[in-house]
C-alpha cells in the first residue's frame, strides 16, 4: 500500500511541499523569544510573542473551515503559504517588537490556512481505504521537520544571524509554494455553493462538525501534555538540578514519532479509533511519570518514546478518523475542527502549567497535566459506540 502512495506523483509534491511549510514554522519558533529581545522587547514582550503565532493560527481556524469548504483547496493553501513569505519578509526589517509580533501573527494565519488545506486535500486525492495510511505517511512531514528545524534555527541564529534564519524560512516557504504548483490540476470535491450572504450559522458549521467535537477534545487534554513539555522542560531540569541533554529530547521524540507512525500506517486504515486511544493514553500518561521521576538521560529518552508514541499517534489517527468520519464536502470542516482543538490544547497548556509553577514549584508541572489526560479516556467511553467503530464511506 506504502508502495503505490510513492508512486503517486500529487502525494508526493503534497508531502515534500508540507515538509518545507513545516519547516518555516517549526525553524523559527526557537528564536522568536529571543529575536524579540533583540529588537528591545522585554521578557514579557518575548513570551507574548512567543505564543502568538498559535493565537494567530487558532483565532482563523473557524474561517479556514468555512471558506476552505467555498474554493478551490489548492490555491486557498498556496494563499497561506505567500502569507508566510510575507511573514518572513517584514520580520527581516521589523525595526520593533510589535511589529515582529504582527509578523507571527501572520504566520499563524497563513500556518491555519496551509495546514488545513494540504491535509484535506491528501484525504481528498487518495482512496478512502488508504487515506489513514497517506495522512499517517503525510504527517511524518511534521515529525521529520521537529527533528532537524529547530536545531538548525538555533544554528543559524547562533553561527551566522537572524537575517539568516529569516532568509531561509523566507526559500523554504518559496519551495513549499513551487512545489504546490507542480502539482498540477487537483480536482475540488463537490462542495456547498457559495452563497451571496454569509451568515455567523455559516461561519460556525466551519469550526463545529458534531462527529468531530470528541475527537478535538481529546486532541485538546493530550495537547496540553505535549506543550507543557515543550515550555517547561528546560525550567524543570534547572528547578529539580538535573543535569541532562534536554537538546536531545524533541531529537529523540521526532525519530520515535516518525518511526511509530511509518510501522503503523497500514493500521490506521484497519482499526477503530478507541482501539489507539486504549494504548495511546497510558503512553503519554507514562511518558509524563518518567519525566516527573527522571534522574537520568535514559530516562528522558525513554519518556520521550513514550510520548512519541501516545502523543503522536494519538494526533495522527484524530486527525485520520476526523476527515474519515464526514463526506466529502466536509472534510476542511471537520480538520478544522480538529485543529481547533489542538490549539486550544496548546495555547491553556503554559498558562496552567505555569500557574502550578507558581504555587507549587517545578516538581509537580508534568504530574499536574495526568489528569486532564485521564479526562480523554471519559471523552472515549462516552463516546464508545461510535469510537471503537471504523467510519463508513460517506457518500
Amino acid at each position: 500500500m506504502q508502495k503505490n502512495l510513492f508512486r503517486d506523483k500529487k502525494f508526493i509534491l503534497i508531502l515534500l511541499s508540507a515538509f518545507f511549510y513545516f519547516i518555516c514554522i517549526t525553524m523559527t519558533s526557537p528564536i522568536a523569544q529571543s529575536y524579540t529581545v533583540h529588537l528591545g522587547g522585554s521578557v514579557v514582550i518575548s513570551g507574548i510573542a512567543s505564543g502568538m503565532l498559535t493565537i494567530g493560527s487558532m483565532s482563523l481556524r473557524p474561517f479556514v473551515g468555512f471558506f476552505l469548504n467555498r474554493v478551490h483547496r489548492k490555491n486557498f493553501g498556496i494563499s497561506g503559504l505567500i502569507l508566510m513569505v510575507i511573514s518572513g519578509a517584514v520580520s527581516l526589517i521589523a525595526p520593533n517588537p510589535f511589529i515582529f509580533i504582527l509578523c507571527r501573527i501572520i504566520a499563524g494565519f497563513g500556518f491555519a490556512i496551509s495546514s488545513v488545506a494540504f491535509s484535506t486535500i491528501v484525504a481528498d486525492i487518495l482512496p478512502y481505504d488508504k487515506v489513514g495510511t497517506g495522512m499517517s505517511i503525510y504527517s511524518m512531514a511534521h515529525a521529520l521537520s521537529m527533528a532537524i528545524a529547530p536545531t538548525m534555527g538555533l544554528w543559524l541564529r547562533d553561527h551566522l544571524s537572524y537575517t539568516a534564519v529569516f532568509l531561509v524560512m523566507i526559500g523554504c516557504a518559496v519551495v513549499s509554494i513551487t512545489l504546490a504548483l507542480l502539482t498540477g490540476p487537483i480536482p475540488n470535491p463537490q462542495i456547498f455553493e457559495p452563497s451571496t450572504v454569509i451568515r455567523f450559522s455559516d461561519i460556525l458549521r466551519g469550526a463545529y462538525v458534531k462527529e468531530v467535537v470528541p475527537i478535538a477534545l481529546v486532541t485538546l487534554f493530550t495537547s496540553m501534555a505535549y506543550q507543557a513539555i515543550s515550555s517547561f522542560l528546560s525550567a524543570y531540569t534547572i528547578g529539580e538540578k538535573l543535569d541532562l541533554p534536554i537538546t536531545l529530547y524533541f531529537p529523540v521524540y521526532a525519530v520515535s514519532l516518525f518511526v511509530f507512525r511509518l510501522l503503523l500506517a497500514k493500521t490506521l486504515d484497519r482499526k477503530p479509533y478507541g482501539f489507539f486511544m486504549m494504548f495511546c493514553i497510558p503512553s503519554i500518561v507514562i511518558g509524563l511519570l518518567l519525566l516527573t521521576f527522571m534522574r537520568g538521560t535514559a530516562m528522558m529518552f525513554l519518556a520521550a518514546m513514550f510520548m512519541g508514541f501516545g502523543y503522536g499517534m494519538t494526533t495522527t489517527v484524530s486527525q485520520t478518523t476526523s476527515v474519515k468520519c464526514v463526506d466529502v464536502a466536509r472534510r476542511g470542516a471537520a480538520n478544522s475542527c480538529y485543529y481547533i482543538g489542538m490549539d486550544i490544547g496548546l495555547t491553556i497548556s503554559p498558562f496552567l502549567a505555569g500557574g502550578v509553577v507558581q504555587l507549587t514549584g517545578t516538581h509537580y508541572i508534568f504530574l499536574a497535566m495526568i489528569p486532564f489526560i485521564l479526562l480523554s479516556y471519559l471523552v472515549v467511553y462516552l463516546n464508545r459506540k461510535t469510537m471503537f467503530t471504523l467510519p463508513r464511506e460517506q457518500p
